[in-house]
């Protein structure tokens, strides 16, 4: 298992890019991986996969053949007037608009990736919905609470879903002072809303369906 984090960006502007630089991080590791002789010996090319969680379930998408529409992706927080990442691009003045639509709209599928698995994916509604019919066997999707994005489901793509859980569920449990260490950094304190037990016991759903999707 090789497990890929961003770097963040310098600037609240480089932001906006992610969308499609998430995926390239991903490529370009399992390149890395291919190369490398050690690591190339125990990995079989034929099941590889790959998992990912709200932006990292978009790169998922991505890499599994799914395609971006700039123009959805550009209008994407007009109407979403409560949605974190559209509240913090706004507080700093960056536009979706800014994006770089060529990199956006090209293909970010990596062809040796046979098993995506997309775990409450950003921007779900901003893929056309053709790429990801024509990719359906190879994806799953895990949602973390009632799914809101019917482009999806009539793509044709497999769906389980956690009904209990949100978005921040897939975080690791909170310890009891995690609410007002939130609150003293001045970061989002709903974070740890859920309740400890509760969420191991989403964690122990997301594994399960996560075995359910590798299993050959």
């Amino acid at each position: 298992m090789v497990e890929v984090n961003g770097p963040r960006p310098d600037i609240a502007a480089s932001a906006v890019h992610e969308i499609w630089q998430r995926a390239q991080d991903v490529s370009r590791t399992l390149d890395r991986v291919r190369q490398d002789p050690a690591l190339s010996a125990i990995v079989d090319p034929a099941w590889i996969a790959v998992a990912g969680h709200t932006l990292g379930g978009t790169a998922a998408l991505a890499l599994g053949g799914g395609g971006f529409d700039a123009d959805a992706f550009v209008s994407a927080c007009a109407t979403k007037t409560e949605d974190p990442d559209c509240g913090w691009f706004r507080a700093r003045g960056v536009s979706l608009a800014e994006v770089d639509r060529g990199m956006l709209e090209r293909a970010h599928r990596d062809p040796g990736i046979g098993t995506v698995i997309a775990i409450d994916p950003e921007y779900a509604d901003v893929f056309r919905a053709p790429s990801l019919t024509e990719q359906a066997t190879k994806i799953r999707v895990i949602w973390l609470g009632a799914p809101e994005h019917p482009q999806v489901a009539e793509a044709g793509v497999p769906q389980a879903v956690i009904g209990t859980a949100t978005i921040y569920d897939a975080f690791p449990v909170c310890t009891p002072k995690g609410t007002f260490i939130l609150a003293e950094d001045g970061a989002d304190a709903t974070l740890c809303d859920t309740e400890a037990a509760a969420r191991a016991r989403i964690h122990g759903g997301i594994a399960k369906r996560l075995r359910t999707a590798l299993d050959r």
